[in-house]
């Protein structure tokens, strides 16, 4: 009886998230994207909340078991699967650039450079265009069902927004720090609209005058949840201790415009011209379910630097605990209250240091420019030696000789990632996901001096060892550990309930599930599931096809009827038994696992063990 009643709370606790009553629909979709934020750092750090973040953990719905389920964990790539519910493999952003097919050979490529555009404002300048974007995504499925809805997307990195609508003539905006302003391509708008323009030269010199040092802000008690300010290997051992403070050549030269992107307080501006366009567009005011995407950028640029750790991470997010807290409060006032609904999640997590990874005894090591130049020189030659062979006996030559590199953990051949049937390696799985026959990703392995890769142009993959980088940044992201993969993940506002669930999910399912919440169609094939059905249809998606979770599933559809406690009596409790005299466990937790490729079966380090190694809990 005890471990009916464990089964049943854990049930209802687990699915009251996709069991709650009809609500109006929502007038305004939010999705935010925290760009490179680990899916430990808002728990580690929530003492200390007092704002937005603290708002979502009291008010929202909290997914603690949430994962990027693609292996070359990169931002274009996340943030697409992100904005249209689809893998790499799918929407075909599989890197920021990559090796795209041009008649019989692969060509290097920007994934979004476009000559055909400039930089708004400035026709000397090019720009972009989404033209390699594969399917539409959140922005158009809104779009097609009302064509007078409002679609704003904003973000602090370079074209960081344009990532969240594909289609052109709307409303999509980034910060230059070239410009010092918000700008766009003429792909999506030929001239600023006056509430653009009235932001940048009326309220950005204001950021510029008033945030010339940035200072350490944690209060005291919660020191000890960062790494020390001194920490060593941050930002290759240059100065990267409290306080920072712009330097009279950067006030002289007017390069603020600059050296705020350094700080937390340019995703700050980005909040404050998301409610500047809020209220000029009038979003959420209206008849129509209008669409705002967010990309905060700060947590990325600082990791890069310092590490995700960091007491510099952690001041980072402090602050912008206060920015999300008075723009939840903003939405409520403008939009009202269970008007809106809100996603908030990453396009990818962040390794540590690898040298303090190291010095923990986790086994960190960086590539530096002449080893890897080395490398490549050496795969370039097994090419001209072997040109007159056909491209799969080059691939096999080059995975042979990459596999002699002891930080090399495997090489991944074309007709291995063209091969449609499960190949029970779940990396290999997760690295179909980041190629395309006719796309190969650079990563994690190329040029520091060119930026190329022979590796890529070959239609090989290569996965380094855990922990192991190339000599890019003090730290970089981009493989297929847990470390990389493993995210936050809430939802807020209309048609959502306070709680939490450690039933495994995917960044490819939040965009299904807000037009679930929505109710908006989807257009297209999309990879993800929605999480949320309202009514009596209610479920948890694709968690895995095995008989545990089916029944498990079941029960969900159960749960949400008016009968559920009849049938809990008559069915639950046999169920269960069942379930545990043929030795499957009575309790769901531990079946619910993060997704790792297309079974439960993941790669050999978890969350758990990484922390361990390598950071300052």
């Amino acid at each position: 009886m005890k471990k009916f009643a464990a089964l049943l709370i854990t049930i209802t606790a687990m699915l009251s998230f996709t069991t709650q009553q009809k609500t109006t629909k929502p007038k305004l979709v939010v999705l935010i994207a925290i760009d490179g934020l680990r899916g430990d750092l808002l728990n580690k750090y929530r003492p200390a909340f007092t704002g937005g973040f603290k708002r979502l953990f009291d008010e929202g719905y909290q997914f603690t078991n949430a994962w990027v389920d693609h292996a070359v964990t990169v931002s274009h790539a996340g943030h697409e699967t992100l904005a249209t519910g689809n893998y790499p493999k799918d929407h075909g952003i599989v890197d920021a650039a990559f090796y795209e097919q041009s008649g019989d050979s692969l060509r290097f490529t920007d994934a979004f450079a476009d000559s055909d555009y400039t930089l708004t404002g400035y026709p000397d300048i090019k720009s972009i265009s989404c033209k390699k974007v594969l399917t539409p995504g959140l922005a158009e499925w809104i779009k097609q069902k009302d064509a007078s809805a409002k679609v704003l997307c904003v973000g602090t990195g370079n074209i960081s927004s344009a990532l969240y609508c594909s289609h052109p003539n709307e409303n999509v905006f980034w910060y230059s720090d070239d410009k010092g302003k918000y700008v766009s391509s003429t792909y999506f708008v030929k001239e600023y609209p006056a509430w653009v323009t009235k932001f940048n030269d009326e309220v950005l010199p204001q950021y510029f005058a008033k945030y010339q040092r940035w200072d350490n802000v944690i209060p005291p008690g919660f020191l000890h949840l960062a790494n020390e300010d001194s920490a060593a290997f941050e930002s290759y051992g240059e100065h990267h201790t409290f306080p920072y403070v712009a330097s009279e050549r950067v006030k002289k030269n007017n390069l603020m415009r600059q050296w705020i992107r350094n700080t937390p307080y340019c995703d700050d501006a980005t909040l404050s011209f998301a409610k500047q366009g809020i209220a000029s567009l009038a979003m959420g005011q209206t008849g129509t379910t209008d669409y705002l995407s967010i990309v905060l950028s700060q947590v990325d640029n600082t990791a890069h630097g310092f590490g995700p750790s960091s007491l510099e991470v952690f001041n980072t997010l402090f602050e912008m605990d206060r920015s999300l807290g008075d723009f939840f409060s903003y939405l409520d006032e403008k939009v009202g209250k269970g008007n809106y609904v809100v996603a908030l999640s990453a396009d990818h997590g962040f390794p540590e240091i690898p040298e303090q990874t190291a010095a923990k005894g986790g086994g960190g090591k960086r590539l530096g420019e002449d080893q890897i130049e080395n490398i490549l020189n050496t795969i370039t030659a097994i090419e001209k030696d072997y040109a007159r062979e056909s491209r799969d006996v080059i691939a096999d030559k080059i995975k042979t000789k990459l596999k002699t590199y002891d930080f090399i953990a495997d090489v991944y051949t074309p007709a291995q990632l063209n091969d449609t049937k499960a190949s029970g390696d779940p990396y290999l799985e997760l690295t179909k996901k980041s190629y395309r026959k006719d796309r190969v990703p650079r990563l994690p392995f190329f040029s520091l001096k060119s930026f190329e890769s022979p590796i890529g142009k070959a239609g090989v993959m290569v996965r380094l060892k855990q922990n192991t980088m190339i000599d890019l940044d003090a730290v970089i992201h981009g493989s297929p550990y847990d470390y990389d993969r493993f995210v936050p993940l809430f939802f807020l506002g209309g048609g959502v309930a306070k709680g939490s669930s450690g039933a495994a999910i995917k960044t490819v399912d939040v965009a299904p599930t807000l037009a679930k919440l929505a109710e908006v169609k989807i257009i297209n094939k999309v990879d993800g599931k929605g999480v949320v059905l309202k009514g009596t249809d209610a479920y948890l998606p694709n968690l895995s096809n095995s008989k545990k979770l089916t029944v498990i599933n079941m029960i969900s559809i159960i749960q949400s009827s008016r009968l559920f406690l009849l049938i809990s009596s008559l069915v639950i409790m046999p169920i269960t038994t069942v379930m545990h005299k043929s030795g499957m466990p009575a309790t769901t937790p531990n079946m619910l696992q993060p997704p790792c490729a297309e079974s439960l079966t993941r790669p050999s380090i978890s969350i758990t063990a990484t922390i361990k190694q390598g950071e300052n809990m």
